[in-house]
């Protein structure tokens, strides 16, 4: 016996119609819930690469300790004068020609000239005060190291009388001041006398030729102190020896007074 059940044409249609329905919902929740998870690590990656680690990433100055490295000096272009200084250091032979991405740039030390002109002006008496040239930096002094040794510096006008440029340095004076004044700063910081207090270090030019100490300006209380980095013979000071402004003005103002005295005339500032 054969039985014949008839469905309604309109019932098939609305049962059909329903089932494409679910077969749609059902392959658009497959669809994103594959595309959900790469969308979400795009955008994780796209923010990653949106802030990129420059060619001249400066040591970061510490959070903790007595050395404040001075900031907003550098002009506007500093990142893209720096790196081209770089390149031209990676391309010179005597530093092995390293990528300019393995050069790193520590934090700058601002700059400034002792005012010889200032004893032409006053007697040659000590006060406790420093006279430079101006209260600004006209430059920045960057060691630069490969490899996690220095090998050489750069210099970054900051614009203050010329416009912003920077030079990068290499050379037996040059890459052994480089040396020197990092190896100052570390020796620094253990010292009694600083450790315990807060300054900025600078890097001070006085004399002819020109030498350089380090000068640790204070920023909280207390009195400044001078630090020889480099050559400074000729002038009386002793390597590794903290000095106080009187002490190094005692010291060196001699020396300074004859070649006032003598042909070569010393105005302030200049290297």
């Amino acid at each position: 016996m054969n039985i014949k059940v008839h469905i309604p044409t309109r019932l098939v249609l609305a049962l059909a119609r329903g089932l494409a329905v679910v077969i749609c919902g059902l392959i658009l929740a497959t669809v994103k819930a594959q595309t959900a998870s790469p969308l979400a690590w795009g955008v994780i990656a796209s923010a990653a690469k949106s802030t990129p680690t420059p060619a001249s990433a400066a040591v970061p100055a510490p959070s903790a300790g007595p050395l404040r490295f001075a900031t907003g000096f550098a002009p506007a272009n500093a990142a893209a004068l720096i790196g081209n200084q770089l390149k031209y250091l990676a391309a010179l032979g005597n530093l092995g020609h390293p990528d300019p991405k393995a050069l790193r740039t520590r934090q700058p030390l601002a700059c400034y000239h002792f005012d010889i002109s200032f004893f032409q002006r006053s007697a040659f008496t000590t006060s406790g005060e420093l006279p430079v040239t101006s209260t600004k930096p006209d430059r920045l002094y960057y060691i630069v190291e490969f490899a996690g040794d220095p090998v050489a510096s750069l210099d970054l006008g900051t614009g203050a009388n010329n416009p912003p440029s920077a030079m990068g340095n290499t050379g037996p004076y040059q890459n052994g001041l480089a040396k020197t004044v990092a190896q100052s700063l570390k020796e620094l910081v253990a010292l009694e006398q600083i450790k315990s207090g807060a300054y900025e270090p600078r890097l001070l030019t006085f004399g002819f030729p020109p030498r350089e100490v380090i000068w640790l300006k204070q920023v909280s209380v207390g009195s400044d102190f001078i630090y020889p980095a480099g050559p400074t013979s000729g002038y009386g000071l002793e390597p590794r020896t903290l000095y106080s402004v009187d002490e190094f003005l005692a010291t060196v103002l001699p020396t300074l007074k004859q070649q006032l005295s003598g042909p070569r005339k010393l105005g302030g500032g200049g290297d």
